[in-house]
């Protein structure tokens, strides 16, 4: 299940006043692309909604889903603030420039005269 509608029909199993739906670590593993010893590691440590059953992680789906919805949000906004610090950046250097090139002639002028 590696396509995106099969991640999609994964992450909305359970919704709709059904139980809450949890994955398995190779289901998450698969949806984030990701080795699942990795997955077992970020439920460790708490960067994931999860339960332990047994000797096996469960995830929780919403949980997930909206980890990923603010993976999204937040890759936009840096994308973004980069795209704006450019654009100022280019803005300073082109006024700077200007201006030094502007000095430069203004200098110049007085010295030949």
């Amino acid at each position: 299940m590696s396509t995106p509608d099969a991640v999609q029909v994964m992450l909305d199993a359970g919704e709709g006043g059904g139980q809450p739906r949890w994955l398995t670590a190779e289901e998450t593993a698969a949806i984030l692309h990701v080795h699942i010893s990795t997955i077992h590691e970020m439920c460790r440590r708490g960067q994931l909604v999860a339960m332990k059953t047994g000797r096996d992680w469960r995830i929780s789906a919403a949980a997930l889903r909206e980890k990923e919805l603010l993976g999204d949000v937040h890759i936009k906004l840096v994308h973004d603030i980069a795209e704006l610090s450019a654009q100022k950046t280019a803005a300073l250097v082109m006024a700077r420039l200007a201006g030094a090139l502007g000095q430069d002639v203004a200098h110049q002028k007085c010295n030949t005269k």
